[in-house]
């Protein structure tokens, strides 16, 4: 009978995170995510250009990508770069899932962003969008 005393102490103590601990990946592991995450965003990427392609024959869109897994979320960003004449849009997505997280549009490189989408904000602002883009795509 004394054990459950104790082992209800303990849950009061520790909560639930007894319960649910997941081990840390491992370094291989991760790089295994990591590369996964690249070929996904490649793909995601792939997808986009050719969509575009059909809408655009003259094929003046240029196209980029760098991915970023997060191991405290454990989700794959794919950040794709999108330029024609001298607009630039620049996207965030989870790979996964092909959700779109967020996009800023500038007109002229190295300008102010014109415009900007986060998901879940009813907020245009190209600043705070810019800076959310940045801050889901560095590495922790």
């Amino acid at each position: 009978m004394a054990k459950i005393p104790l082992l209800l102490s303990l849950i009061i103590l520790f909560g639930n995170s007894m319960v649910h601990a997941q081990p840390s990946p491992t370094a291989s592991e991760i790089f295994e995510l990591r590369s996964k995450c690249h070929v996904l965003s490649e793909e995601l990427m792939n997808r986009m250009k050719k969509e575009i392609d059909l809408q655009n024959p003259q094929g003046h869109v240029h196209f980029s990508e760098k991915s970023h897994y997060s191991i405290s979320k454990n989700i794959c960003y794919s950040n794709i770069s999108s330029s024609f004449d001298k607009s630039l849009i620049d996207e965030v997505y989870d790979a996964q899932s092909t959700e779109k997280l967020a996009d800023v549009e500038y007109f002229g490189i190295g300008r102010p962003p014109i415009s900007g989408y986060i998901k879940g904000s009813p907020s245009f602002e190209g600043e705070k969008a810019a800076d959310f883009i940045k801050s889901l795509m560095e590495s922790e």
